[in-house]
């Protein structure tokens, strides 16, 4: 089976001095246009009760342009100004379609991005409008047609494109395998085959990260050596970052490879992080980037379903052997216990894992 998806490929962009100013310069320019254009639609919405589509905000652009007040816009990229009408449009009909909240400005950082349309890919160098040719670090070859691309500036300073490339894919199967999962704050999850996954040590850089952090809050603000500081500091985080990415996206791959069901539980992780006892270990675990990684890998695949189980269903309390419901393991403390009705012994998060398998194949039924 064939199908057309459109996938990202993020590299590590190199540009020189100037080009690097030029792109801070179209972040700057994007962001200014963004924020206008959503006081301007606010303002002509309160005032004369109309509406600025994007066709509107297109020609706002075009007047800002040749205003000599703003005569720093002529100079940045034209595509990714308009970009930014577009992404504003977009989130408009989001919020009116009560997907998405009410737009924001966006505030001046030390990092940003942009889109554009970028030019001809030649080796290892991208064509970029105003900037040039641009080396950059290739992850993968690029397979198919490059619909935009996204150049970004992170808190250390470094510059990465994102290509969205349109490509034909046959859809690949997975291996006859089925497994439950269930996630936790002692171990990242435990399967129903009693597997154990535990996330990547890194107690080294969180030390590491406190004490960047400390060093940076006795720098005089505005001083040189506390910008040089801050750049170590957001260096360790994005260390931190890639790791994490790297073990979830190694983990997400290997599961949806070897299993045609995988059946996980649907938690709200957002009221979960409310509590202050377990907030600082949940956010460490990443467990909605990882059910998002699954989410979109599994569509992949053609015979790979991935089944999430209410999240009030009962997974630790019910005997995975008789379904008897033992109320007293709600008690975070039992990590074992045995079965009152037919004396089975459960290990808390393997019984677990199980009851959410079972659950989720019910789906299927």
């Amino acid at each position: 089976m064939v199908i057309i998806l459109y996938i990202g490929y993020k590299c590590r962009l190199l540009p020189t001095k100037e080009q690097a100013s030029i792109i801070l310069h179209n972040i700057n320019c994007s962001r200014f246009v963004y924020n206008y254009l959503l006081s301007l639609r606010v303002s002509t919405y309160e005032g004369e009760g109309n509406q600025l589509f994007y066709a509107d905000m297109c020609r706002v652009i075009t007047a800002l342009r040749h205003d000599p007040f703003y005569h720093w816009l002529s100079s940045a990229d034209v595509k990714c100004l308009k970009q930014s009408a577009k992404d504003l449009d977009d989130a408009f009909k989001n919020f009116y379609a009560h997907t998405a909240n009410f737009p924001k400005f966006h505030r001046k950082r030390e990092c940003g991005s942009y889109r554009t349309y970028p030019g001809k890919l030649s080796g290892n160098r991208v064509r970029i409008p105003k900037v040039g040719m641009v080396k950059f670090i290739p992850s993968k070859e690029l397979v198919g047609r490059v619909v935009n691309a996204t150049i970004s500036r992170s808190l250390a300073g470094k510059y990465y494109i994102s290509f969205c490339v349109e490509t034909d894919e046959i859809m690949s199967e997975s291996c006859a395998g089925v497994i439950g999962i269930d996630v936790g704050i002692r171990h990242f999850y435990t399967d129903n085959l009693g597997n154990v996954i535990d996330m990547p040590d890194l107690t080294k850089l969180y030390i590491l990260r406190d004490r960047a952090q400390h060093r940076l809050s006795r720098k005089t603000k505005g001083s040189k050596n506390r910008e040089k500081q801050r750049i170590r500091l957001a260096r360790i985080y994005e260390k931190i970052t890639n790791i994490r990415n790297d073990f979830l996206h190694k983990l997400s791959t290997r599961l949806v490879n070897e299993n045609q069901v995988i059946a996980i539980e649907h938690l709200d992780v957002s009221s979960m992080m409310k509590d202050k006892n377990v907030a600082f270990y949940i956010q460490n675990s990443c467990f909605s980037t990882f059910f998002a990684m699954l989410s979109y890998k599994s569509l992949k695949k053609v015979n790979c379903a991935l089944l999430r189980v209410d999240k009030f269903f009962p997974s630790s309390q019910l005997c995975s052997n008789c379904g008897y419901k033992n109320s007293q393991v709600k008690d975070l403390s039992i990590r074992e216990w045995t079965c009152p009705n037919c004396g089975s012994h459960h290990d808390r998060d393997i019984n677990a894992a199980k009851n959410i398998l079972k659950e989720g194949l019910k789906q299927l039924a």
